[in-house]
């Protein structure tokens, strides 16, 4: 598994919607165009995940999603998270873009400059793991989740956008299962309802997907217990919190939505 940080450099006083994350997605398609991220962009599979996940596009040093449109000075620079859940596909991703370093790009109407890729070890955002390393040899008691760009969930066709746990981690754990270990912890479906919210935090955001189309969402944290768990039961859903820094959570990850980063705290009262 492999996350970057992309950067893009203004060309002149840009204004960048907060909403960019589809306008990401097309200036991304469009530069692995021809090449084997083809299919990993656009699946044909039915389960309509994809194994790569965007962030928002973001000037340098704010990390929290904006109701408010970017005003954007020349040569102010934006970054965005982009993460591959198959290591070959980041480092084909890696062999496609750092060469492009300098070519002029556009985010809809905006103009910028392909400033720069991050590598993993290149920024604290910028990571490289095996899924083993997901796995904690002592869990904690708790794992967190910190929305950094709004995520929403469908159930039975409606629109939902609160952390609640069930949907939260059985959408990882199918995603463990469908690209990393279709084994991979068995009997955890039974344990899913046990998950307790034990604190949160969360505001909604809409987020434009398209000019004419607009979802909502929720950014902010929630931490996640399982009380009188097994030492394998905390495994895995720190496990699972792991994973979904280069998945995503819920519905148009490769559209921006659903950035989390996870966290770990210790010995809670259960």
């Amino acid at each position: 598994m492999r996350s970057y940080i992309l950067q893009l450099k203004s060309r002149d006083g840009n204004l960048l919607s907060s909403s960019n994350g589809y306008l990401l997605f097309s200036l991304l398609c469009a530069l692995v165009r021809g090449s084997r991220l083809d299919p990993v962009f656009h699946p044909d599979a039915g389960n309509g995940k994809k194994a790569v996940s965007l962030g928002m596009m973001r000037p340098q040093g704010q990390n929290a999603f904006a109701s408010e449109d970017f005003r954007l000075a020349r040569g102010e620079v934006v970054r965005a998270r982009v993460s591959f859940v198959h290591d070959e596909d980041g480092l084909c991703f890696e062999s496609l873009l750092r060469p492009r370093a300098g070519t002029a790009v556009r985010l809809g109407t905006a103009l910028f400059v392909l400033d720069r890729l991050l590598c993993p070890g290149e920024d604290k955002l910028a990571l490289g793991l095996s899924p083993a390393q997901l796995i904690p040899s002592a869990p904690t008691d708790s794992a967190g989740l910190r929305f950094v760009s709004p995520a929403g969930f469908k159930r039975n066709g409606r629109q939902f956008f609160l952390p609640l746990p069930e949907p939260i981690f059985g959408e990882l754990l199918r995603q463990w299962r469908l690209f990393l270990d279709p084994s991979g912890w068995p009997g955890f479906e039974e344990v899913l309802p046990r998950i307790e919210v034990w604190s949160y935090r969360a505001e909604s955001r809409a987020v434009r997907l398209r000019q004419d189309r607009i979802v909502r969402g929720f950014c902010g944290e929630a931490e996640f217990t399982l009380p009188g768990s097994s030492v394998p039961e905390r495994t895995a859903l720190s496990a699972l919190a792991g994973l979904a820094f280069f998945t995503g959570v819920g519905y148009k990850t490769t559209q921006g939505m659903g950035e989390v980063w996870p966290f770990w705290r210790r010995s809670k009262a259960l």
